[in-house]
């Protein structure tokens, strides 16, 4: 199997997925061997740099990694997620107040910038023949969680009636998914219950059930597939709510959307 060494920055830029539109559209499952067959894999490999102090950082030395901090290139004005910054610089910055305490390592974990950061590393991978991203640590409160429900939660503490837990209902835009066949769609408001319980800061990786991807799942092109989540066999989805009892909402590679119900086995906690 090849290998190609690319930076974070041109990794985002060149690399695109193969769109799978042009393979039949969303198979029913089945147990079946042959029923589907999953692409290949490439093995990538790229360097990553402190962007505080510029050392590189060891695939196998963890880092503070934004997703959403801005790094436009050549080929894409609009990349986000090429910010790494090494464990002992984001802890100076703590020390130094360029970072509040509160939005440290043990807080919200945010950028210099305001953005809530994940915990990575590149560990060995025996079954891959290379190393695969491990997530040490998801975003608090998770990819769900917005700025305002961030406002909110704190707000609920800071509150003098915040004694207990404190319920508190914040709207976060609308669910809509596909009826039938036919394409009819219906949506409504979808609104999350955020529990502030004795704890400062919600978990890591937000709230919801785990689920197991028992088949890869491919939305529609275009509107029939609009607000779904693409996602392969054998991922790990996340922050998983359900809507009805065919489809559930949650999270893949920070991708949010829905998906059918029958795609995927709830994991135990």
């Amino acid at each position: 199997m090849g290998s190609i060494t690319l930076t974070p920055s041109e990794l985002h830029a060149r690399i695109v997925p193969a769109t799978p539109y042009d393979r039949p559209l969303t198979p029913e499952p089945t147990t079946s061997d042959d029923a589907i067959t999953e692409p290949g894999y490439l093995q990538l490999t790229f360097s990553t740099h402190c962007d505080i102090c510029t050392d590189p950082i060891s695939p196998s030395e963890s880092r503070f990694h934004c997703p959403e901090h801005s790094s436009p290139s050549r080929h894409d004005p609009e990349n986000k997620g090429d910010y790494d910054i090494c464990t002992p610089c984001y802890f100076d910055l703590v020390k130094l107040g360029k970072i509040k305490r509160e939005d440290g390592p043990t807080g919200w974990r945010k950028c210099p910038s305001g953005h809530r950061m994940i915990v990575v590393e590149f560990d060995e991978s025996p079954e891959l023949e290379g190393r695969r991203r491990v997530v040490i640590n998801d975003l608090v409160g998770g990819h769900k969680f917005t700025a305002e429900d961030i406002a909110a939660f704190t707000a609920s503490l800071s509150s003098p009636n915040a004694a207990g837990p404190s319920l508190i209902p914040s709207a976060v835009g609308k669910w809509s998914w596909r009826e039938n066949n036919e394409g009819k769609r219906s949506s409504r408001l979808r609104t999350m219950t955020l529990n502030a319980q004795a704890s400062k800061f919600p978990p890591n990786g937000g709230f919801g059930k785990r689920c197991l991807g028992l088949w890869s799942y491919y939305p529609e092109k275009g509107e029939g597939g609009k607000g779904e989540l693409l996602f392969p066999k054998g991922a790990e989805l996340q922050e998983v709510e359900d809507i009805n009892e065919e489809w559930y909402f949650g999270v893949y590679a920070g991708e949010k959307g829905l998906f059918p119900a029958q795609y995927a086995r709830v994991l135990d906690a």
